[in-house]
């Protein structure tokens, strides 16, 4: 939002400053509060959708990367692949994610020293695969997310490592 605005008083254009900060804060609110109100929903009965990934991966982004900034664990996400639609349904993909971000973020919590997430992304034939990996080394159950995942024609694994988590959740590119 744009308003012009020139005043000579500096307590005034400080008023003003902190006005619109106010509403670009409240701004992110809404915008969180109706994403979340989205994702509580029960998706199980939706039909399988075409959707483009990066629109898809940048609303969940969205709702996770400020308790990472708060807590100073890095967080860093590689652009998503533009152009590369997903079969699913939507709201259980970052249900899903979501859940997977938010267990990094909890274990990452527990060693705020070392502690860092990041999220890549590779494009193959038939899959898209989105890399969530973090400093915390250790066995993930994924039982749940496996049985919504396989269910959107998915899969998610974890890469073996002592060093790191490392999850990998394949979602079928659209055709």
């Amino acid at each position: 939002m744009k308003l012009a605005h020139q005043n000579q008083d500096p307590k005034k254009n400080s008023i003003f400053e902190l006005g619109m900060q106010i509403l670009v804060v409240i701004g992110r609110i809404h915008k969180s509060f109706k994403k979340l109100s989205l994702l509580t929903r029960d998706a199980s009965a939706d039909k399988l959708e075409k959707i483009e990934f990066k629109e898809l991966i940048l609303d969940t982004l969205f709702l996770s990367i400020d308790k990472f900034k708060s807590a100073s664990i890095p967080f860093k996400a590689t652009d998503p692949p533009t152009n590369v639609f997903v079969l699913c349904r939507s709201v259980q993909i970052s249900q899903i994610l979501l859940n997977l971000i938010s267990n990094s973020y909890k274990s990452t919590c527990n060693n705020p020293l070392d502690a860092w997430v990041k999220i890549d992304y590779l494009k193959n034939n038939q899959f898209l695969e989105i890399h969530i990996q973090d400093s915390a080394p250790r066995s993930v159950d994924l039982s749940m997310e496996n049985s919504l995942i396989e269910s959107n024609g998915g899969q998610l694994q974890q890469i073996a490592d002592d060093k790191i988590c490392h999850l990998v959740f394949s979602l079928k590119i659209a055709p």
